[in-house]
């Protein structure tokens, strides 16, 4: 038997890990031959600094996709979007474009943060505003917010639509799946 923290929703799990963990290393990854570490003090800063940025600019239960190879920043994003309460639309990268911009149109997203490899993926519809994955560290570092307390003013539904996942369909076209904020924790601290 091991301790569960009670957590109803993705702010307060970050909150927690930085607590709890501080600079202890949350990620660790390769960068052009060069070994990153990340803390779970640096991942609740880049996390809350882009969820600022979202808050700055308007953004409240928009959708916005996310399309990208598995990276940190990939995860950066998906935090901010959940946290800030907006709605994040993780795309398939192995999808074909005609496929992404269906998934886009279905999932009413007005957002698309991308990688430098799906850049030509991330612009088939032109109505869409985007953001490249290696501009974020410019936006978090504009946007820079380390305080615990920047949530107090972010209320979350835990039960309110949190992300919009595309599935293969057996028989047609990808379907949504929609989670919640509590959908999404309970799986990650169910023992």
């Amino acid at each position: 038997y091991y301790y569960t923290p009670e957590l109803s929703n993705l702010q307060n799990l970050i909150i927690y890990c930085a607590e709890k963990y501080g600079d202890k290393t949350a990620f660790c990854y390769l960068n052009k031959n060069v070994e990153v570490k990340k803390s779970y003090r640096t991942f609740f800063e880049d996390v809350t600094s882009l969820c600022n940025y979202f808050i700055t600019n308007g953004y409240s239960r928009t959708h916005i996709a996310v399309l990208g190879e598995n990276s940190y920043e990939w995860l950066v994003s998906f935090f901010a979007i959940a946290n800030s309460n907006n709605v994040v639309v993780p795309l398939d990268k192995e999808s074909d474009k005609t496929d992404i911009c269906k998934i886009i149109d279905k999932s009413d997203s007005a957002v698309i943060i991308h990688s430098d490899d799906y850049t030509d993926e991330a612009s088939i519809n032109k109505d869409i505003a985007l953001i490249n994955m290696k501009n974020l560290p410019e936006i978090i570092n504009e946007h820079k917010c380390s305080d615990l307390s920047f949530y107090d003013n972010i209320k979350i539904d835990n039960n309110a639509l949190c992300a919009l996942f595309y599935t293969s369909g057996t028989t047609s076209e990808p379907k949504g799946v929609m989670l919640s904020h509590k959908n999404i924790i309970c799986d990650t601290i169910a023992t």
